[in-house]
């Protein structure tokens, strides 16, 4: 399987954008300087210089994007990351102004049209807010799905001469559109701390 090109001088950056308190109706969001601190803690450990920015507005969250996009320094990194506390509605995050930015304009300050230094780079956004009211219910489920056999799973791939101008984006989400993500007063969001502690178990395999 084609692979990333992951041994440059330098890993590349991490944001983390820590949205805590807010101007009018919309509550404290206790417990996300946790979730900013293990984010820092393991994305630091993997070799990523990482920024913390707290209680943005959402002008500030645009330019700030803005600002990053036009760095000349990603051509020397391998990758690119993204993560954004705060909360949110349906495709989209609050400002600490309480007005709403939508994820794919986030994103799409980094396309390989607009920040062509990361063209062909991985750019990963890890989103924790919740995408609505609703509130998912369990459901008890068995697995009867066969694992795939890997050599069936192998292809060959080709240089090609162009990409798609969104290709090598992850993005990742605490909840579903239309439904409420969860976080703990103090020991921080279910998903930050899952994503933190997987990555620091699974990335050196």
């Amino acid at each position: 399987m084609k692979s990333y090109k992951m041994d440059g001088p330098h890993r590349g950056f991490c944001l983390v954008i820590n949205n805590v308190k807010f101007n009018q109706s919309l509550s404290e969001r206790r417990g996300s300087f946790k979730d900013a601190e293990e984010l820092e803690r393991v994305f630091t450990w993997l070799g990523l210089d990482v920024r913390i920015y707290t209680d943005l507005t959402s002008q500030k969250i645009k330019e700030l994007m803005q600002t990053w996009q036009q760095l000349q320094d990603h051509k020397d990194r391998d990758c690119f990351i993204c993560c954004i506390l705060s909360h949110g509605e349906s495709g989209a995050v609050y400002g600490k102004d309480e007005e709403l930015v939508s994820i794919r304009t986030i994103m799409s300050y980094f396309t390989a049209r607009q920040c062509p230094q990361l063209a062909e780079k991985p750019k990963l956004f890890f989103i924790q807010a919740c995408q609505g009211k609703e509130i998912q219910c369990g459901v008890p489920v068995k697995t009867d799905a066969r694992i795939p056999d890997s050599s069936s799973m192998q292809q060959s791939f080709s240089p090609s001469e162009s990409i798609p101008e969104e290709a090598d984006f992850l993005l990742g989400m605490a909840t579903i559109d239309g439904y409420v993500s969860f976080r703990h007063i103090q020991q921080g969001a279910w998903y930050i701390q899952a994503l933190c502690s997987k990555l620091q178990l699974l990335v050196p395999r």
